[in-house]
């Protein structure tokens, strides 16, 4: 049977990417920057549900509802808002006048309730669906390499433990001792802080651009820096190895969820 199909709207490439790993382990997943990108989107690809922020360029969420409601095509597509405060009662009323509206999740996620919510708007019932681990059964034909860079001791063993045993697990506790393993062998995955003593995240980035046997490795990064930031964000967008950016604090359940999306 055909997977469902998502579409997740946010311009923020963080939230974007986090929604993308906990659906995708269910539904089929496209994304788009915001509301003009994201209703192009709808209207050739006709998605079973839409997760979307409420604040957005060009077009927001409401935005989005509204033209939703004037197409035939769009109008029956159960719409899931997001955004990082509590809704006013203007803004909920302005929402909940649309057919469409399922419901609204307050940033900071909570990865059950971005799946208890898609759920519910699909029909599939309400209960949380728990964040599968990493696949490790007859699919996968071979245990995967993993490489952690990060200077941070108990950060290093939160995300291993996270991660879990399956996988062949390395630790590197910061740019230089990264890149020696890098070269010596590259890995399936590296998840990589961008502030380290030796050599930066940054440093390693490029690095690994300039040599064509690491160019190709996945990044997910996991940093304490605000990535929305117009250094970080063009940073970290001249590097097509990146895939995802966590933010810290970062729970366990979202790292299992990003490794999985990327190993897929």
């Amino acid at each position: 049977m055909a997977r469902k199909q998502v579409l997740v709207i946010d311009d923020d490439p963080e939230t974007s990417a986090l929604v993308t790993a906990i659906l995708s382990q269910t539904y089929e997943v496209d994304s788009a920057a915001d509301g003009l990108q994201g209703i192009k989107l709808a209207r050739s690809r006709l998605p079973s549900l839409i997760v979307c922020d409420i604040m957005m360029p060009r077009m927001g969420g409401k935005e989005l509802l509204d033209a939703m409601s004037r197409d035939p095509a769009l109008l029956g597509i159960p719409v899931i808002t997001m955004s990082g405060w509590d809704l006013d009662a203007s803004t909920k009323g302005v929402l909940q006048s649309f057919s469409n509206y399922r419901g609204h999740i307050r940033k900071p996620l909570n990865i059950d309730e971005v799946v208890s919510r898609a759920r519910q708007a699909l029909g599939e019932g309400g209960e949380p669906a728990p964040v599968a681990p990493i696949p490790t059964g007859p699919a996968v034909q071979k245990q995967r390499r993993i490489l952690i860079a990060e200077d941070d001791a108990a950060m290093r063993k939160f995300l291993a433990a996270s991660i879990g045993a399956s996988h062949q697990i390395t630790e590197a506790v910061d740019g230089r001792d990264a890149w020696a393993k890098l070269k010596q062998q590259p890995p399936d995955l590296l998840f990589l802080d961008l502030i380290m003593p030796g050599a930066t995240g940054f440093e390693l980035l490029r690095e690994m651009h300039a040599h064509v046997e690491t160019r190709s490795v996945p990044v997910i990064v996991v940093t304490a820096l605000r990535i929305g930031s117009a250094e970080s964000a063009v940073m970290v967008k001249d590097f097509p190895g990146v895939k995802m950016v966590l933010q810290k604090p970062v729970d366990a359940a979202a790292v299992r969820a990003a490794a999985e999306s990327v190993l897929r």
